[in-house]
């Protein structure tokens, strides 16, 4: 089965509308970097132009019988030009909800943690909206296997000039994959 691109209204949860005019899409998967989708929809006679605006939510499902979703992110850029096969199209450039991560300067200092886990939490909880970047799922969001030590874990990030994702990874990094007990 094909893939289908589909844009969110703006009610919580969305409402999903899948565009029949996809004419092709690329992801974009950068190593410490938020996923990007490159999406060309074709536009004729301008009928599509009104269906996309900025910060819009737009996901690729990647097949119509698993339904499994390959991005979900927010419209960064739409551009209107010209394809020699197509006419005229709409190239629409999206990112993950990670980019707010990126683009946020982390100046927080943090103390009382025992786990990585939970202070990556607290960062995400802190530096993206409400409700953008879920943390409550377990099969997303593991906890860490190893307790530590109290005050271990307390950093100060006010000056760091590092931005969120940047904090989250460096924490992550030392954290163990399993129980070294």
């Amino acid at each position: 089965m094909p893939s289908t691109f589909q844009r969110g209204s703006s009610a919580t949860p969305p409402v999903w509308t899948t565009d029949t005019n996809l004419v092709r899409f690329s992801l974009l998967d950068t190593l410490y970097f938020p996923m990007r989708a490159e999406i060309r929809v074709a536009n004729n006679n301008n009928t599509n132009e009104g269906n996309y605006s900025f910060y819009q939510r737009v996901r690729i499902i990647g097949d119509t019988t698993t339904n499994k979703v390959l991005f979900y992110g927010k419209i960064t850029s739409i551009e209107p030009v010209w394809d020699d096969d197509y006419g005229q199209v709409l190239d629409i450039t999206a990112e993950d909800n990670l980019n707010e991560l990126l683009r946020r300067t982390n100046d927080n200092n943090y103390t009382g943690f025992t786990a990585r886990s939970a202070l990556i939490s607290q960062i995400v909880g802190d530096y993206s909206r409400s409700g953008n970047i879920a943390r409550s799922d377990a099969q997303k969001f593991a906890t860490s296997p190893v307790a530590e030590p109290a005050n271990q874990l307390d950093v100060n990030f006010d000056g760091s000039g590092k931005n969120s994702l940047r904090c989250i990874y460096e924490l992550a990094a030392e954290d163990p994959w399993d129980d070294p007990t």
